[in-house]
């Protein structure tokens, strides 16, 4: 980026080595404005871009001050590892820019998601709408809930040659910003082709997710969602506090909810036709 003629000099009366606060108030006003700027642009990114928005970052600000006024120019750091785009001086018009956005947001997506295939394995977290999230050990009762549902599905599926179960921890990669570890999932026979050495590449056929007080908001909602746009052809939300089931089948593109029953009664799965769950045996660990 080509220096800024207004920039300070090493040998101005008004800026010295040692005493930034030396410097003229509209030469702080813009290196303060510049600063903001770019923090604004860089605290989303994981890693160690330019450190404005971390722990500490006045004392970081000043420093970039102090290294600057020396070298004739505003926007060139070469102490901090800053993205190569934000070092270019020249104007771009309003699409390359948004372009610009776009790879940088893209890239930033990529970062994220290596840095959770990263993590040792068996790291209790997944990867929801970009962000890494740590995920608390399920208590006795989620998983006593899990066990009996998956062995009644996996009897089933055997049964009927239908295709294969798993349960969680098992990573699920939807796409580039969500890595899901649904509690139970089921793969029909022709596309077990996403089922991956280490994961699963691709929207299972059915999910199961069982509520618990931390699981719950991205159960509902974030997970959701995700699963809705991978393509999940039916979602179990099952609660243990109400004692209840709900079977979401996909109608469109969108969830449409199919079924629902509270502490007595069954579901029944559409996808697989026959497959049908008691309320009373599965919450009977409950009791």
């Amino acid at each position: 980026m080509a220096s800024d003629s207004s920039a300070p000099k090493a040998g101005d009366k008004t800026c010295s080595q040692n005493d930034v606060s030396a410097c003229s108030a509209t030469d702080a006003a813009k290196l303060f404005a510049f600063c903001v700027s770019l923090s604004c642009k860089e605290q989303r990114l994981s890693g160690l871009h330019c450190g404005f928005a971390g722990r500490n970052g006045s004392r970081l600000t000043m420093i970039f001050l102090r290294q600057k006024m020396h070298r004739k120019t505003y926007f060139e750091m070469p102490q901090f590892s800053m993205r190569p785009e934000l070092r270019k001086t020249p104007t771009k018009s309003l699409p390359d820019a948004a372009r610009q956005r776009s790879s940088s947001q893209h890239e930033q997506r990529q970062t994220v998601r290596e840095q959770f295939f990263s993590l040792p394995e068996g790291t209790p977290c997944q990867l929801l709408a970009g962000e890494i999230i740590m995920s608390p050990s399920p208590i006795p009762l989620h998983q006593a809930i899990i066990l009996e549902l998956s062995l009644q599905l996996l009897r089933f599926v055997k049964e009927k040659k239908a295709g294969r179960v798993f349960s969680a921890p098992l990573d699920v990669a939807l796409d580039d910003d969500h890595v899901v570890q649904p509690d139970i999932l089921f793969i029909r026979q022709e596309n077990l082709g996403i089922i991956g050495k280490k994961i699963i590449e691709g929207a299972p056929d059915l999910v199961v997710e069982v509520l618990s007080p931390s699981s719950a908001y991205h159960d509902l909602r974030t997970k959701f969602r995700a699963y809705e746009r991978a393509g999940v052809q039916e979602y179990w939300i099952v609660d243990p506090e109400r004692r209840s089931m709900e079977v979401y089948c996909t109608s469109g593109k969108k969830f449409q909810l199919h079924q629902e029953a509270e502490e007595r009664g069954a579901v029944q799965s559409v996808l697989l036709a026959g497959f049908s769950v008691a309320l009373d045996d599965l919450f009977s660990c409950l009791d």
